[in-house]
């Protein structure tokens, strides 16, 4: 386990035997990933009582969209494989605060 404390910040990390990440602790918002091999492929958010499950889904490209509590969303991507933009399951735009301030978006 690394922890760091800055101020009023207190982070943590847990690692497997392969020093990949599958838990992040910052003040007490717990984020355990769920791992195949090194990708990602479903994170539980635990705030207080508050509990988000956040499914990553891959094809031979890479990550092509997100699931958060059954609500599906996909990226849509430039030529070089950037994500331009995020469209939910009925193709309209989604928009999001920024990383951090949200639950709602995270980049895989």
């Amino acid at each position: 386990m690394a922890t760091l404390n800055k101020g009023t910040t207190s982070i943590s990390y847990k690692y497997n035997s392969d020093g990949i990440r599958y838990e992040k602790n910052v003040n007490g918002v717990v984020h355990k990933y769920y791992l195949m091999g090194s990708s990602i492929t479903a994170e539980t958010i635990i705030d207080g009582n508050t509990t988000t499950h956040i499914e990553y889904f891959y094809d031979s490209y890479g990550t092509y969209g997100f699931s958060i509590d059954g609500t599906f969303y996909y990226y849509v991507k430039n030529l070089q494989g950037a994500v331009m933009k995020i469209r939910d399951e009925n193709n309209n735009p989604e928009t999001f605060t920024t990383p951090g301030k949200s639950l709602r978006y995270r980049k895989v």
